[in-house]
């Protein structure tokens, strides 16, 4: 028995004693047929009458799974006050006219087959090096196991749902969105036992029917790191920006330089050095040198979205500075900044997403990463040079338009479940 049929082996004579051992969850033989509906509790689908003539998209039934906030999400997109472009895509299938539901982490799951599981969510963690949710799954099961497809938008709760397809006891097809795997593989490789766990994980990848990457950039990192084990196609769907909530807006100019983002290849080191005393704030959850914070710095780190639109609309242009690393980073960012029409400096790293029409001097303005002499530069010219920081804004927000909207991912989502079906 080779190793991946071990790891798969082990976790499902877990999965069954925790079945029986809570009665929180009814695990299917793989030929089980279970067309009942959903358990009160579980996730809920959303119905809609469909615009389209799709015949595949009235009997479809699809579930969304993501790491946990989505509810609250959708209640405040509902109010008007956060953007949509986080829900990946979930509110395109409604629109659509699919049956359509989510799952997530949450408080109110139960807490006792949580205790139980976690055992085996450690386990299976530490082996592949990434999170392992196995619980949410458990306690969405009723949702999960009759969906046609299942989209996971986090490697994390992704290798959960491609355990159990592996075991043949979920019978939908998986849809995963993965951001920086190759980055949790290249950090694999370094572990002891490194190569055994980098064929597992690549082996489990092979259940999913659709493997996607939100830009250029990450789709060649995942082909060359993880093409040779044959994967299953690997689609780029851009990432878009919520353009009805992200918006230009004629309000007087703060006068300062703005940079957003707390993930760990945001390079703010690389900002402070090149933006010399001119204003800068900065929003992030990063901790931040004290020896390159000057007195016109500003930081903050609990801004809510209404608060960034703002500060988006009042800035002279926005600055994105990443590291030189092969995942895609700063994008969501890059694409808001660029629906409220302003001009972004963006670090030409090899994640970027889009080298077609992220366009220097007209579209944005790209610099090399890690490089404070250049992006000083180029910060300077757009201080000093205010008419093509709004001709470049001008042009960004057409881009986004025209191409990178959420409606845009959300299309270009349905149409591959589509092909799918």
């Amino acid at each position: 028995m080779v190793p991946d049929r071990v790891v798969t082996a082990c976790f499902g004579r877990w999965l069954q004693a925790a079945a029986r051992a809570t009665g929180s969850v009814r695990v299917p033989a793989p030929s089980a047929h279970d067309t009942g509906p959903l358990s009160a509790g579980r996730a809920r689908w959303v119905r809609r009458e469909p615009w389209g003539p799709h015949r595949a998209a009235l009997m479809a039934r699809i579930v969304y799974l993501f790491r946990g906030g989505r509810a609250d999400l959708l209640r405040r997109i509902a109010g008007g006050v956060a953007p949509r472009e986080f829900l990946y895509g979930y509110d395109a299938f409604v629109e659509a006219g699919w049956a359509t539901a989510f799952a997530e982490c949450s408080t109110g799951d139960s807490l006792g087959f949580r205790r139980l599981l976690r055992p085996c969510e450690r386990a299976a963690a530490t082996f592949l090096g990434i999170s392992f949710p196995l619980s949410t799954c458990v306690a969405h099961w009723g949702g999960i196991r009759d969906a046609d497809i299942v989209i996971s938008t986090t490697d994390g709760t992704t290798f959960p749902l491609l355990v159990l397809k592996r075991m043949g006891w979920l019978r939908g097809r998986v849809i995963a969105i993965t951001q920086g795997i190759y980055e949790r593989i290249r950090a694999l490789e370094r572990r002891p036992g490194g190569l055994v766990r980098v064929r597992v994980l690549a082996s489990l990848l092979r259940e999913a029917s659709q493997l996607i990457v939100l830009g250029e950039g990450d789709g060649q990192a995942v082909e060359d790191c993880l093409g040779h084990f044959g994967l299953p196609l690997v689609a780029v769907v851009q990432f878009g920006a919520d353009h009805d909530f992200w918006t230009p807006e004629d309000v007087p100019s703060n006068n300062a330089i703005l940079s957003v983002g707390s993930d760990h290849l945001r390079d703010f080191p690389t900002l402070l050095r090149a933006v010399g005393d001119l204003p800068l704030r900065i929003v992030t959850r990063l901790e931040l040198p004290a020896s390159l914070l000057t007195p016109t710095v500003r930081v903050a780190s609990d801004i809510d979205d209404l608060g960034l639109r703002r500060l988006y609309q009042e800035s002279r242009f926005v600055v994105v500075p990443i590291k030189n690393e092969r995942r895609d980073s700063g994008h969501s960012v890059a694409v808001q900044a660029m629906a409220c029409g302003k001009a972004v400096v963006l670090s030409d790293t090899p994640g970027l997403w889009d080298r077609e029409f992220m366009r220097d001097g007209e579209t944005c303005r790209l610099v090399p990463p890690e490089n404070p002499e250049a992006l000083r530069r180029v910060i300077r010219e757009l201080w000093d040079d205010a008419p093509q920081a709004e001709r470049i804004g001008r042009a960004a927000r057409r881009l986004i338009e025209e191409r990178w909207t959420s409606r845009h991912f959300g299309g270009h989502l349905v149409a591959l479940a589509r092909s799918l079906l």
